[in-house]
């Protein structure tokens, strides 16, 4: 689901229908049945597929039915089950479809599916990021936290969170034509490097407390 990944499927996507000619991925030939490495990678992107519908449904299922589970933190949670919901259904079958027959795409079908992986990507990146935040504030300020961060609060939060994926999403389809990897850098950074940075600042700093009183 990372973002780098989505790019690197695009950009074989398009160059296949641009050439119509064969790529290699991962070292194997797409629309090749009888290939060893394909079956294998199909095989796993089913698994994968069948285990991300499964088990995020069940998270989804567990926060509707459980009421004493519907913390803060678990709107994000299910938020980021949403967005990996949508990669199963939308951007994996797609590109399994892909890789075992070699069925182009047309323009119009493409930037659908690239429209989708892009917003999943970004919605389960930023979404990260916010559970990494929120669960800062927990750490850092117990006193405050439930009157700081409310359930109100957490789902304006995640409208903010998708309509900024959908902003990063469309921007792909209205630079459809502008050259790599300008808009791939774009995004990489970010989506990628900047909520990474967070996240990783957000959980060293509410570590440290507990470093100091072990450490006492």
């Amino acid at each position: 689901m990372a973002l780098p990944t989505a790019a690197e499927k695009v950009q074989a996507m398009n160059y296949t229908n641009s050439s119509r000619s064969e790529i290699n991925l991962n070292g194997s030939a797409p629309g090749k049945f009888n290939d060893p490495l394909n079956i294998l990678s199909f095989s796993c992107l089913l698994l994968i597929l069948t285990m991300t519908l499964f088990g995020n449904s069940l998270v989804i299922l567990a926060f509707k039915r459980n009421s004493k589970i519907r913390t803060v933190t678990n709107y994000f949670v299910v938020s980021l089950a949403v967005a990996d919901i949508l990669v199963a259904l939308v951007s994996m079958p797609i590109w399994a479809a892909y890789l075992m027959s070699g069925v182009e795409l047309k323009q119009a079908l493409l930037k659908v599916w690239t429209f989708m992986d892009i917003l999943c990507g970004v919605a389960s990146i930023i979404n990260l990021t916010a559970i990494s935040i929120e669960r800062y504030f927990c750490i850092t300020y117990p006193l405050n936290y439930h009157t700081t961060m409310t359930s109100r609060k957490a789902i304006t939060t995640i409208i903010i969170i998708w309509i900024f994926s959908i902003i990063m999403s469309s921007l792909k389809i209205i630079l459809w034509k502008l050259p790599p990897p300008k808009y791939e850098l774009m995004v990489v950074i970010s989506c990628f490097f900047v909520p990474l940075v967070i996240m990783c600042t957000s959980y060293r700093l509410f570590s440290r407390p507990h470093a100091s009183k072990r450490a006492k």
